[in-house]
């Protein structure tokens, strides 16, 4: 797996000052090291940041197809359409773009679903947007994963606060 250093990449990108230009050069350098992900990611951002909605949806979806995507990919590509979800013109492309950082989110714990750190994740992700219902589901299957971790029994709990379930939050704490 070959990465561009960080040296380089500076250099190369010295004289783009505008989003625009730093995504066309991003995209040449992304084609010459298809395996560096930080390269992929930064491009992400740069269109975004460039209005280009529409191809950082593209490069999002590629990103995640990818067989080597891990839980840092799928959570920077589910928050990329989190944002542009609350960009969208219409509450159908909203809707759209809330499922596809759902399903990114969810794909955390999809290739690995014993894993305790990718349970966490995905629960932590889930409750910091508002999902707590969905949050708590994970966090009671890390409980099952971890029973002797008391932290899991304060995640329920701020996940039932969330959910305005005040009693069952006190009684998780306790």
């Amino acid at each position: 797996l070959r990465a561009i250093d960080a040296t380089t990449l500076a250099r190369l990108l010295a004289g783009a000052t505008t989003p625009a230009a730093r995504a066309t050069k991003l995209r040449v350098l992304v084609r010459e090291w298809p395996d560096d992900f930080g390269l992929a990611l930064l491009l992400l951002d740069t269109l975004e940041d460039a209005g280009d909605g529409e191809g950082a949806r593209d490069l999002g979806k590629k990103l995640r197809a990818r067989p080597d995507a891990d839980a840092r990919v799928r959570t920077a590509v589910g928050e990329l359409f989190l944002r542009l979800a609350a960009g969208a013109k219409s509450p159908e492309e909203k809707a759209l773009d809330e499922a596809e950082a759902r399903r990114a989110f969810g794909e955390i714990v999809e290739f690995a679903p014993d894993d305790p750190v990718a349970r966490r994740r995905l629960g932590d992700l889930l409750r910091s947007h508002g999902w707590f219902d969905d949050a708590a589901r994970q966090y009671e299957t890390l409980a099952k994963l971890t029973p002797d971790d008391p932290m899991v029994y304060l995640l329920l709990a701020s996940a039932a606060n969330g959910l305005g379930k005040l009693e069952e939050a006190v009684r998780w704490t306790e």
